[in-house]
């Protein structure tokens, strides 16, 4: 057998270590990890519920770890201890399992949770879990809230008037929103008496917040003469470069059916993860 045939192209490499990485890279730096941790005021670790450990390219329907490479649906799930009032102390009511989140009497009741997702995500879609014992009904936001210039709009809104009792109902944002923590914001806002004077009767469980990760959009300009725009790699080969992964074989290209070697691999990996040794 021909050594070739144990070899990968530079661009086979590249198409397929591009994917693995996005779903390395949640693992480092998953929010409720250590996002969660350093917010002391917004949030404990306990409040959020991550898929931290999945890798693949179908859609998450249990907490089995789905194997393979590429961007995959995930989920962030804030549970009723992560939303807080800024005016009063929120009254959180346990019967049975699990904990819930209940207006107070005689207060018009909106609590707030931070959102705290990777930069460059997709969001897909808000999933919020309840209860309406009573006429009042909660309504849902998912809000992202932007400096420079200052705007807030509302991604997802979700109202359960109309449900009764125990309820899980979702929405979807009406056009696609990536997650951009260096310019804005993000938090659910859960009203729990829409304007009327409160009465126990409503209650949050958690809200969920599906994403999937993707590969940024690749520049309008090749970096390499060999990689052009209509090349089919050429988004995951000039994402390698905006990372600095790579900087192509020389003279202008990038060589993308030359073999790569073990000593190349060692390169892309120790750059892309950032790895040290202690000396």
């Amino acid at each position: 057998m021909s050594l070739n045939n144990h070899l990968f192209s530079r661009v086979q490499f590249m198409h397929r270590f591009s994917r693995l990485l996005l779903a390395i890279a949640m693992l480092f730096f998953l929010p409720g990890v250590s996002f969660a941790q350093n917010a002391a005021d917004a949030l404990d670790a306990s409040s959020i519920e991550s898929h931290a450990h999945t890798i693949g390219t179908s859609s998450i329907q249990t907490d089995v770890d789905q194997k393979g490479f590429g961007p995959a649906s995930d989920y962030y799930t804030l549970h009723a201890t992560a939303f807080t009032d800024n005016s009063e102390l929120a009254d959180y009511w346990k019967t049975g399992s699990p904990l819930l989140l209940r207006c107070q009497t005689n207060i018009n009741n909106t609590y707030l949770a931070p959102v705290l997702l990777p930069s460059g995500v997709l969001v897909t879609g808000l999933t919020v879990f309840g209860q309406n014992l009573g006429s009042l009904y909660t309504t849902w936001h998912l809000i992202r809230s932007c400096h420079d210039p200052e705007s807030s709009d509302t991604l997802v809104a979700i109202s359960t008037q109309g449900n009764t009792g125990d309820y899980i109902t979702g929405n979807s944002p009406s056009e696609p929103v990536t997650i951009d923590n260096f310019a804005c914001a993000y938090y659910i806002a859960a009203d729990m008496a829409n304007g009327v004077v409160c009465n126990n009767t409503t209650r949050i469980r958690k809200a969920r917040i599906t994403y999937e990760r993707q590969i940024s959009p690749p520049p309008a300009t090749p970096t390499f003469s060999d990689v052009p725009t209509g090349h089919p790699f050429f988004a995951e080969v000039e994402a390698m470069v905006a990372a600095g992964i790579t900087g192509g074989c020389g003279g202008g290209e990038y060589c993308p059916n030359n073999n790569l070697t073990r000593g190349q691999m060692a390169a892309f990996l120790s750059r892309a993860l950032g790895l040290q040794f202690s000396p």
